[in-house]
């Protein structure tokens, strides 16, 4: 397959209406800084260069040092949210996908039982986050969600690219960040127990961290057994072309199974005689899920199934592994040199046993399938920061990776009446090389405005290869300009202006390109199989942000923002039918634009009452907008967006021992049009999670929680219509509250 490069100027064509807009607005707070600059009198006092988006560290410029904690968010160009650690346990939540829920523009989805769930910005998953861990992309069977928030420092969420970061950000990136640095000379032990609908979850975590003068050290270690146990109920339903009904079916399905982990992060860094520093990091996470699924079907009218009742039994084993290096070397007058060299990989082995029967009750399907996966990734990046010359802070950097997936994978049907004994191989392998090279300006144009250029250029080579499969190659070519402006109006010191515009892409994943098919059981329009499309493009989105924020300290601020993307060669999945069965095939569908609009704020109660209780409250909402091409509407939104996201919460500091604290969180259901023929529908989500912490030593605590207090019934119903009928189904299930009781210990 021929390369595919998207240069700047094809990219003009594809601004939509509201797009070209809100452009102006961007031409406004680049020339209104310089207009009131201008005007104002020549008296106005300088302020603090803007600082660099990018890097986890920020120098402050000599011309005001004021000895506090540098704040990204008040002071970085780009917009930029931190997530530190206190936040992230406040909960005492074992996952990181609970605790980042309660996060203003965070979406977590369900995921696979007993997992993390999806993380999201702005509603848009699916691959329109980025989210990486440690700057890197998460390796293939890893799941970043269910990663216990005990091992990590901070998590940035930034809603506007930048060109030291992957462009594969349409809706934003969540960089979570590992605690391997030492800052201080402690050593923590937790230990909690949880429950949810009956089954039990048990953790345990302890972190070591020594500080020296030249370095430090840390270690930390997190385990943990969850439980699952999960029942719905369904029912599909068929209407001919006439309006008449020829299909009604019930189905149960139970679920129950469980998942143990365990993950260690280790970290050493050391600051050298000349200068120099070097830091080792370690990464190790081993897991291992066992789930039974039980699914019954009654057919009450219409034409059965060929198996009423089958049960299956799915057993994934992972250990991976990652270690990077990283040397910072300063030069006296050329600027500092960063370089970081990465090896990793991960084991998973994979089995699945399903067996089929039918209205009597007789075995008719036997399925085994085992497969052996094998991950190796070796990375480099890094970057020069050239001396600041004038007004200027210019970086150039690089970035280079190669992934490999060795996949081998093989199915075994037993023989039943007219079908024979059939073994499959469906060995798979896959390789994914990535360079990068970018440069990034902060530019203090003016005292209060700052402007940051940047540019990356990005090449993706695909390879895919399998039994039965024809091999497969692709490889795109893609640039990614980015500006963004900062404006801190002299006569409102506490106030920011942020505009951002820039290029983003999603590129097709591995699974997407593959032409090997993954079958479903009991074949039909609504549990089609998946096959992927090797001539897949990545989509490409040129989005324009605007935020106003006012700060009156660390504690109190108010933000409201709105953001506008167009998405060119969306991919959508078509289900249609091929040599007998149904199957769903992922496709370039057009063109779609979104918009949105994004409210926070937060403020001790006492800042507006000040014979309040010490009370904390925090806000957010987010309503969000899209429209695809070619798909039929009013509903013709991006899959799985909600329409309205919000988040209240409250915490408490009573002042002794005692302090407590509870999040409500919403998220709109509704009906999405997925395409041409098919029609999701799901119902609100509404969360409830509270918390009680008891201090009982200087050195001990008590932590009691309850997560999704809000026993509540999760409907969703898919239709699929065409001009012979519709088919819907209709699935129920119940939430159960999670209780959690924890003792913390510093050592």
């Amino acid at each position: 397959m021929p390369d595919q490069y998207y240069a700047p100027h094809s990219r003009a064509r594809t601004c939509s209406r509201f797009s070209a807009l809100l452009l102006p607005l961007l031409v406004f707070t680049s020339v209104a800084p310089l207009c009131h600059a201008t005007a104002a009198s020549p008296a106005i006092a300088p302020t603090d260069p803007p600082q660099q988006p990018k890097d986890d560290t920020a120098t402050l410029d000599a011309v005001k040092v004021t000895g506090e904690r540098y704040d990204a968010r008040k002071e970085d160009t780009a917009a930029r949210t931190t997530v530190d650690r206190a936040q992230l346990t406040r909960f005492g939540d074992t996952r990181l996908a609970d605790a980042l829920k309660r996060q203003p523009g965070v979406v977590v989805s369900e995921g696979a039982p007993g997992g993390g769930g999806a993380i999201s910005l702005r509603g848009l998953g699916g691959g329109y986050t980025q989210i990486l861990l440690d700057g890197q992309p998460a390796p293939a069977g890893f799941d970043i969600g269910a990663l216990s928030p005990t091992l990590v420092e901070r998590v940035d969420i930034l809603r506007t690219t930048t060109a030291d970061l992957r462009g594969e950000a349409i809706a934003g990136t969540i960089n979570i960040i590992l605690a391997k640095s030492a800052r201080t000379d402690t050593e923590e032990l937790a230990l909690g127990l949880g429950s949810n609908n009956g089954q039990w979850q048990p953790t345990v975590s302890w972190a070591r961290s020594r500080r020296a003068e030249y370095g430090g050290h840390r270690l930390a270690i997190a385990a943990g057994r969850r439980e699952f146990l999960i029942e719905e109920a369904g029912t599909e339903t068929g209407v001919g072309p006439a309006g008449e009904r020829n299909l009604l079916r019930s189905t149960a399905l139970h679920v129950e199974g469980h998942r143990d982990n365990l993950a260690l992060s280790s970290g050493v860094n050391r600051t050298l005689v000349s200068g120099a520093s070097a830091a080792l990091n370690v990464f190790f996470d081993a897991s291992s899920y066992d789930k039974h699924t039980n699914i019954r079907w009654d057919t009450q009218m219409g034409e059965g199934l060929e198996h009423v009742r089958y049960s299956q039994f799915t057993g994934i084993d992972v250990v991976q592994l990652r270690t990077d290096a990283t040397w910072t070397q300063p030069f006296e007058h050329a600027g500092t040199l960063t370089a970081k060299v990465s090896v990793g990989g991960n084991h998973e082995r994979f089995r699945f046993r399903e067996r089929g029967f039918d209205l009597e009750n007789a075995l008719n399907l036997d399925d085994v399938t085992d497969a052996r996966l094998r991950v190796a990734n070796i990375a480099s990046n890094g970057k020069h920061a050239f001396p600041r010359r004038g007004a200027h802070t210019i970086e150039l950097g690089w970035e280079a990776s190669d992934d490999r997936r060795y996949e081998q994978r093989t199915q075994t049907l037993a023989a039943f009446g007219d079908k024979p004994r059939a073994v499959s191989d469906l060995s798979f392998d896959t390789r994914v090389r990535r360079v990068a090279a970018f440069v990034q300006d902060d530019w203090s144009v003016l005292p209060g405005w700052a402007l940051y250029l940047g540019g990356r250029w990005e090449r993706i080579d695909t390879m895919a290869e399998g039994s039965g499969t024809a091999h497969s190659q692709a490889a795109w070519s893609i640039f990614s300009p980015i500006v963004q402006s900062l404006w801190k109006p002299p006569s409102a010191a506490d106030d920011r202006l942020r505009v951002g515009l820039g290029r983003t892409y999603r590129a097709p994943s591995p699974r997407q390109l593959s032409a090997r098919p993954f079958t479903s059981t009991n074949n039909r329009p609504l549990n089609p199989d998946h096959r992927g499309n090797p001539g897949l493009r990545p989509e490409l989105a040129l989005g324009l942000d605007l935020t106003y924020e006012r700060f009156w300290d660390k504690n109190a601020l108010v933000s409201i923002g709105m953001y506008a993307k167009d998405i060119d060669h969306l991919i959508l999945d078509e289900t249609r039918q091929i040599h007998g069965r149904w199957v769903s095939t992922p496709v370039n569908g057009g063109r779609a634009r979104v918009l949105g609009v994004e409210f926070e704020a937060r403020s001790p109660l006492r800042r507006w009452w000040p014979e309040a209780p010490d009370l904390e409250l925090r806000f957010s909402a987010g309503r969000h907008w899209s429209s695809i091409d070619g798909v039929p509407g009013p509903d013709d939104r991006i899959p799985g967006q909600p329409a309205l996201v919000a988040t209240a919460a409250a915490d408490w500091t009573g002042g002794g021992p005692w302090s407590a604290g509870g999040s409500f969180g919403y998220r709109s259901g509704g009906a999405i049009q997925a395409n041409a023929f098919e029609v999701r529908r799901s119902s609100p989500q509404r969360d409830l999670d509270l918390y009680m912490r008891r201090r009982i030593s200087p050195r001990s605590t008590l932590r009691i929680s309850v997560a999704d207090a809000l026993s509540r019934d999760d409907a969703s119903i898919v239709t699929y219509q065409t001009d012979q009928g519709r088919l819907t189904m209709e699935r129920n299930r119940t939430s159960h509250p999670r209780f959690r009781l924890a003792w913390e210990m510093q050592l």
